[in-house]
């Protein structure tokens, strides 16, 4: 028998029927604090596809056989990207040409391996969470996922300092997430840094936040008498 001859479909993308510019290729869309689970699941999905090269490489040159097959697959990743976000992730970059420019500008934007707002919400969420009306299998589905995340945000490490300084991170979201809303101002000022501050540290200012605006009180309930 002969050697067998390619067909033009050898040499075809490999992309399927169905896979249209408008689909979403993640469960949950992009709002910014899930960008390190979002930027996995993307990821995953276009290795599937054998098409990562599009958000990890440059484009080839226009001068190349291979560049209208790759403007096109291009335009249905960058459908795929934007998609897979909310609007509001969306406008910053609508009018981007390639999913590699989209991709380089979404991780300067959300990339922080540190995002200490998220990690916060993630604890919050682990503290507050209660199986209700779920089923084992979901609320343990739920807890995993959270555990992930948190995973991502805090990689297991050898280093002692890195350990304290993640445990102290866990008292920290604790202290914070049982405070009366009353402090709900100055929590999210503290949520607002780079880092998480120290348990101390927190209470600490805290406590003058909450003294400054009781004197402010204060003095305002005499002006008024």
């Amino acid at each position: 028998m002969g050697d067998a001859k390619s067909t033009p479909m050898d040499n075809k993308s490999s992309y399927h029927i169905g896979d249209d510019m408008g689909k979403s290729i993640t469960a949950v869309r992009l709002y910014g604090g899930n960008y390190l689970g979002w930027c996995n699941a993307v990821q995953v999905f276009l290795v599937g596809k054998e098409k990562l090269t599009h958000i990890t490489e440059e484009p080839p040159s226009k001068d190349t056989s291979t560049y209208r097959e790759w403007v096109r697959d291009d335009a249905i990743v960058l459908g795929w990207l934007w998609n897979s976000m909310e609007p509001h992730v969306a406008r910053n970059v609508e009018f981007m040409k390639t999913s590699r420019s989209v991709w380089t500008a979404l991780a300067e934007l959300y990339s922080q391996e540190r995002n200490v707002s998220r990690i916060y919400e993630i604890y919050e969420q682990l503290f507050n969470s209660q199986q209700g009306e779920k089923s084992l299998v979901e609320f343990y589905g739920l807890l995993r996922g959270l555990w992930g995340e948190l995973d991502l945000h805090q990689p297991l490490s050898t280093s002692l300092e890195e350990q304290k300084k993640q445990r102290e991170e866990f008292r920290v979201a604790l202290f914070l997430s049982k405070l009366n809303s009353d402090y709900r101002v100055f929590k999210d000022q503290l949520l607002a840094g780079e880092t998480l501050p120290t348990t101390a540290n927190a209470f600490s200012r805290l406590q003058r936040a909450s003294l400054g605006t009781n004197s402010s009180s204060d003095t305002k309930l005499k002006v008024e008498q």
